[in-house]
């Protein structure tokens, strides 16, 4: 059996998080790591300090499937949610209104929930150069994955799949209605990636367990879920 894999080992640190993109995975796990975070307190262990990265605003098309409401409308995401969670769980998280363009991070784990090909190969070349741990979190319509790496240590998603950076592939543009999004991205898959993160996480940070596999694939084609998983 391999070694699972822990954040800080025997010696439990208050986990630094940097979450890039507060869309449809990114804002259901973002409700998660407030869950997740008020269960290690309650286990007396260091928390969580989360700081959300989007320079988007909530548009029309973005009220089914992402946790936003009409009441939201044009207002910038991280800092709606960031706001909400912070009255909701008495916790003073960061907002940050602007896109990842390779800046350095204070972060022990990076989740990246976004679709740029562009943003990812940022965050690949910033990944090896400041050795944070990188949760990527992706979906198409029916699919997604979730894989935790760092350099030199676990293979990153972008070195299990060079295509997620391939700025010659074309990005998915933004949908300009509920019905486009729908068609892109079935309705719950983004909640699946956002759990099956969420749960990789609560096993690295809880030290109790750690990880023996850090990578998680699923599909929900053909109305069945499949899922499989790589070890350390």
């Amino acid at each position: 059996m391999n070694t699972p894999l822990t954040l800080f080992g025997n010696h439990p640190c208050t986990a630094r998080i940097a979450l890039i993109g507060a869309g449809g995975t990114g804002s259901e796990l973002l409700s998660h790591l407030l869950r997740l975070h008020q269960a290690l307190i309650s286990l007396q262990q260091p928390g969580l300090d989360v700081t959300v990265y989007d320079a988007d605003q909530v548009s029309e098309s973005n009220l089914v499937r992402q946790r936003f409401s009409t009441p939201d409308l044009g207002q910038n995401k991280a800092i709606t949610l960031v706001r909400r969670i912070n009255l909701a769980g008495n916790v003073s998280w960061r907002a940050r209104p602007q896109h990842y363009t390779g800046e350095f991070l204070q972060a022990d784990i990076v989740i990246s929930c976004v679709d740029s090909r562009s943003t990812r190969a940022e965050l690949h070349g910033a990944a090896r150069q400041q050795r944070w741990w990188w949760l990527d979190c992706g979906n198409d319509h029916t699919t997604g994955q979730v894989i935790l790496g760092r350099a030199g240590v676990l293979p990153l998603a972008t070195e299990l799949h060079p295509e997620l950076m391939d700025t010659a592939l074309p990005d998915d543009g933004p949908s300009c209605s509920t019905m486009e999004a729908l068609q892109r991205q079935d309705l719950f898959v983004n909640a699946h990636v956002a759990a099956h993160a969420a749960d990789l996480l609560w096993n690295f940070i809880h030290t109790d367990k750690g990880i023996q596999h850090h990578a998680r694939y699923f599909s929900l084609q053909n109305h069945t879920l499949s899922a499989r998983s790589i070890p350390v």
